[in-house]
Order: C-alpha cells, then sequence, then structure tokens
C-alpha cells in the first residue's frame, strides 16, 4: 500500500507544528536549555522532510500528465 505525498505533507508539518508547541512550553517552564533545542531542531527537520514530500507530490503529478 503506498501512501501519498499529500498525506506525509500533512503528517510531518503536524509533528513540526506539535513538536514546537512543546518546544514553547519547555522554554517558558525552564529557560533555554538542551530539550528545547532538542525539539526545535527536530521541528526543524520534519518542516524539511515536509518540504521533500510536498515537491515529490508536485513531481509525480507533473510526471503522470
Amino acid at each position: 500500500m503506498k501512501i501519498s505525498p499529500t498525506f506525509l505533507t500533512l503528517l510531518y508539518f503536524t509533528m513540526a507544528g506539535l513538536v514546537t508547541f512543546f518546544a514553547i512550553h519547555v522554554v517558558n517552564e525552564n529557560g533555554w536549555n538542551l530539550w528545547a533545542w532538542i525539539m526545535i531542531a527536530m521541528a526543524a527537520y520534519n518542516v524539511i522532510i515536509a518540504i521533500r514530500f510536498y515537491q515529490l507530490g508536485k513531481q509525480l503529478k507533473k510526471r503522470d500528465r
């Protein structure tokens, strides 16, 4: 079963949003510690992957035409 790139794009953007939300919560509670930086890095990585899946979806649609 193939999973569509659009679904994966939405999934990774959602995960990035959740991780960012938790990172903001950690910063408000404890300040800028190691866990906050790790969560921000994870969110950035998820956004990059989501952008790549979006581009892949556009390429697949263009190829199918």
